[in-house]
């Protein structure tokens, strides 16, 4: 087993948790190393001290932005491009995007995805070169973006690994806002709120289209908030009874055995973007799988809703992933796959 000396040397490995948006799953390398480096990517983000706060609040002068980065992780990712617009008392300012060129290569799904290729980035400024102007460009305002840890996180360690101090700067995410104003709707994602408001075409993941489309999705919560149309929820409110495992029954008998579901037993971990959890339970259950509360030895498949699988990779882990991740090290034939890999199998 090789022991690593420090994550400088873990980081010149191949990412061992490659996950793109999704569609790309859990690739492993040798699992004691795997390991290894789970544990210090986990020291190194467990904490950011000195973080900005998320607000649940309307500013009428903040900077609203957007990056599009090799990956989802800021401590294994880079940031490929920037964009934002500084508005203030409602009214654009000034903006600033630009391409960034990573220290590591973008791979084909990310190309793909972002429409971003790594010869156009091979002549873009440096991280190092072009933070110092995004600085004096963000200021010391409030950040509004869609999904805001992810952008938060980035900025975070790119502030604390270039310019030697933290990333402090409150931010308003439009996808919170979005869950607790429309709390009926079960999709946020920007795509959601684009064809929910009827704001245009969506046109996802370059950043300034994604910071004019987050603009616009912000402008109309904030007028149906203005407009007493939706209000934010009381905790009381927000209460929903907890659906368990045991509860769900199939509702059918008439199994295909060639499923990869069927015999199989599942366990899920953060928001799923499809549907509800019971709802997804009750998916399995119905071609013949089993599912479980709690990550334990037996269980074969832990699916990371498409929100945890995106936030949890920043913010820290879930305790079930963590636990599967134990579990995982000590030889369990467990596997952790995102939400769109579940569907992929449901529909197989």
């Amino acid at each position: 087993m090789v022991i690593w000396q420090d994550l400088t040397d873990l980081l010149k490995i191949k990412k061992c948790a490659r996950i793109g948006h999704g569609k790309v799953g859990y690739s492993m390398l040798e699992t004691a190393e795997y390991g290894l480096l789970e544990i210090a990517i986990g020291q190194a983000k467990s904490k950011r001290p000195n973080k900005g706060r998320s607000l649940l609040e309307f500013p009428s002068s903040y900077v609203i932005l957007d990056l599009e980065t090799t990956g989802l992780d800021p401590v294994l990712d880079a940031i490929i491009e920037f964009a934002g617009i500084h508005y203030v008392d409602g009214v654009p300012k000034s903006e600033f995007s630009s391409l960034v060129k990573p220290t590591i290569s973008i791979d084909p799904y990310i190309e793909e995805l972002t429409g971003i290729t790594n010869e156009m980035v091979s002549t873009a400024p440096t991280l190092t070169e072009i933070l110092p102007e995004i600085q004096k460009f963000i200021g010391a305002n409030v950040i509004i973006a869609h999904n805001a840890n992810f952008d938060i996180n980035f900025l975070y360690e790119a502030y604390t690994q270039i310019l030697g101090k933290p990333f402090t700067n409150d931010f308003v995410d439009t996808l919170r806002l979005s869950r607790r104003l429309y709390p009926s709707y079960d999709h946020h994602r920007l795509c959601d709120l684009v064809d929910r408001f009827d704001i245009g075409e969506s046109v996802a993941h370059r950043a300034m289209k994604d910071v004019n489309q987050t603009q616009a999705c912000y402008e109309r919560m904030r007028s149906d908030f203005n407009a007493g149309l939706v209000q934010f929820p009381d905790k009381a409110s927000q209460h929903k009874p907890k659906i368990y495992a045991k509860d769900i029954t199939p509702q059918t008998q008439d199994y295909n055995i060639d499923s990869p579901i069927f015999g199989k037993v599942f366990c899920f971990t953060g928001t799923l973007q499809f549907a509800k959890r019971s709802d997804a339970m009750q998916l399995v259950v119905d071609q013949g799988g089993q599912c479980v509360d709690g990550v334990k030895k037996g269980v074969d498949y832990l699916v990371i809703g498409g929100d945890g699988y995106h936030c949890q990779l920043i913010n820290g882990k879930s305790g079930k992933w963590e636990k599967a991740l134990k579990l995982k090290i000590k030889g369990s034939p467990i596997e952790i796959i995102s939400e769109d890999t579940f569907l992929d199998m449901i529909s197989t």
